[in-house]
């Protein structure tokens, strides 16, 4: 028997503003993806939907690498391609001076799943309607579903979702997933973890992250295109040219993160409810890392840290038994640092800071573990 998702009453009212925008395209589309999976996945999902009924594929572009916000650089990449519409997928904060400048060029769709903004345009996110933690890559799939009234992606939203950590309130998505491809879930279970670590779904979660840690920016966009163009027994073997690359990143990330876990287990550092690690790898594996360990730490907040040239990056995460919000104690450890960010959900967050205030950080979060 297939589940239900325990907010389907609201699902018509979330997914409305984007089904019609949809439905009205009638010149030149593109998109905007955040940088991890469910950026991709999403992105991926609504190209296909303009692809099936309008006959093209739009082209992608990515936020910066571990930008939380969209910058003016992204924002002069769009402007050049003069597009007549504009799809946002899964981005944590637009400013809005950026929504009012691309709104004299095109028309614009925000499909989200962070903090609800008055951005004054075509506008679908879940919280709007509820309290709940629901990757974009699950609304895209259901505006996808609305307008085709297939289900042939949801593989794609799986990836997504499970690579936001979002499988506990989306497990009617795993459901279908499972119906229909089977090889894929086999017998894990529907969980985060165990999705994650044991089934063929878990490693194209950890391909398509592989392709942004290993090449960046384009390596997002990159990977989105690869799941528009390609079916995912086409990805898990490498098949074709470009899905190559995609293994040999994976591998190579597999390699990198063996080494990194073995450091980890030998210099983490516990400050009452907090474990802390800094990263040393060449590649920006905080996010991905962190989502790994946390597994291990079931009562304990991770903090991940990473030193990228003047800027330290930190990532988040906590264990199931914990209830803390992430997203409000990522701007609690950054108080008082001149020029640092942060943002994200209860689940998960993350931040940067200048790596002169580096012992300013160490000295907030030893406060925060008390």
């Amino acid at each position: 028997m297939k589940l239900k998702n325990k907010y389907e009453k609201y699902m018509e009212k979330i997914i409305e503003p984007a089904v019609k925008f949809m439905k009205n395209i009638s010149g030149k589309a593109l998109i905007v993806i955040d940088d991890d999976s469910d950026g991709c996945c999403s992105g991926a999902i609504i190209a296909l939907i303009i692809k099936k009924l309008y006959n093209y594929v739009p082209k992608f572009f990515s936020t910066e690498i571990d930008e939380p916000s969209l910058t003016k650089k992204v924002v002069d990449e769009i402007k050049k391609e003069k597009p007549d519409y504009i799809i946002f997928c899964d981005i944590p904060s637009i400013p809005l001076q950026f929504i009012d400048e691309l709104k004299k060029i095109s028309k614009i769709l925000i499909i989200d799943h962070h903090s609800v903004v008055n951005y004054k345009t075509s506008y679908c996110n879940p919280k709007i309607y509820i309290n709940a933690f629901i990757p974009t890559s699950y609304i895209a799939y259901r505006i996808y579903k609305k307008i085709l009234n297939t289900n042939d992606v949801c593989w794609i939203a799986g990836i997504g979702v499970l690579g936001d950590y979002g499988v506990q309130n989306c497990k009617d998505l795993f459901s279908e997933i499972k119906s229909r491809y089977y090889d894929l879930i086999n017998k894990a279970a529907f969980d985060n973890v165990s999705l994650y670590e044991k089934s063929k779904l878990g490693i194209l979660a950890k391909m398509t992250d592989a392709a942004k840690i290993i090449k960046g920016k384009r390596g997002v966009e990159f990977v989105s295109k690869i799941l528009v163009e390609n079916e995912f027994d086409e990805i898990l073997n490498g098949r074709t040219k470009d899905t190559k690359k995609i293994l040999k990143w994976y591998n190579l990330l597999k390699k990198e993160f063996e080494k990194t876990v073995n450091d980890f287990r030998r210099n983490h550092k516990s400050y009452g409810k907090i474990v802390f690690y800094e990263i040393k790898s060449k590649y920006k594996i905080k996010g991905s890392f962190g989502a790994y360990v946390e597994k291990f730490f079931d009562d304990k907040i991770i903090v991940i840290c990473q030193t990228f040239g003047k800027k330290i990056g930190f990532s988040l995460r906590k264990g199931k038994k914990l209830k803390t919000d992430l997203s409000i104690f990522a701007k609690k450890i950054i108080k008082g640092i001149p020029g640092g960010i942060a943002g994200g959900h209860a689940e998960a967050a993350a931040g940067k800071i200048n790596k002169k205030y580096y012992k300013k950080f160490l000295e907030n979060l030893v406060k925060m573990a008390k």
